[in-house]
């Protein structure tokens, strides 16, 4: 073989392999852009739900702040009623202590009238104040107080005493209102009027 022969046969082969060589760049390159196409699509793929969900997210905010809202408003407005209806139950029991308090001050003024009545028919019987507080178990202030009280009309129940019914009679009657009444010359001890304390000798008209 020539050596003309020879030069052309290493060109031949340095042509193969630079043509070999750059078919395998081609063939990386080829691929390389196919893993990328690849990468591509799974990040669009990716990206659909993610933004879904995230739509979703927002949407669900939205609605639990506006949930949120109304459930403030309604709370507001429940605690207004609650505080209105307080409001008029407090005037309503305030209302009801009053009336209570009046009437029982009426009460108490009614059977004062009455007590009064007793005192001034046991006066008019010829008892003293001494003798009336000892009958009655209150004190002799206490009988002055009653005595000047106006008289009332006579209850249906409870008629007012009479002068001259004697002194049994009259104590049965005060009894009647069941007045706890203290008597100073016992230290203040609480007693009903009318009870089975035994009535002073001035009461049945002086000793025997």
């Amino acid at each position: 073989m020539s050596s003309a022969d020879r030069k052309t046969g290493r060109r031949r082969r340095r042509s193969s392999a630079e043509v070999e060589r750059l078919a395998a760049l081609r063939r990386a390159h080829a691929e390389q852009l196919e893993r990328a196409r690849d990468q591509a699509r799974a990040v669009d793929d990716a990206l659909v739900p993610f933004a879904e969900a995230l739509a979703a997210i927002e949407s669900a905010q939205s609605h639990a702040a506006a949930q949120e809202a109304k459930a403030r408003e309604r709370l507001a407005d429940r605690i207004g009623e609650l505080d209105a209806a307080r409001a008029a139950a407090e005037a309503e029991g305030v209302k009801a202590r009053e009336d209570a308090g009046a009437a029982l001050a009426d009460e108490v003024r009614r059977w004062r009238m009455v007590m009064g009545g007793s005192v001034r028919a046991m006066k008019s019987a010829g008892l003293d104040a001494n003798a009336v507080a000892a009958v009655l178990g209150v004190s002799v202030r206490e009988v002055n107080t009653l005595a000047r009280v106006e008289s009332a009309d006579a209850r249906p129940d409870v008629p007012e005493a009479k002068a001259g019914t004697g002194g049994v009679g009259v104590v049965d009657e005060a009894a009647v209102s069941g007045v706890p009444a203290r008597d100073e010359r016992d230290g203040g001890s609480s007693r009903h009027v009318g009870g089975s304390r035994e009535a002073p000798e001035a009461v049945h008209g002086g000793g025997s």
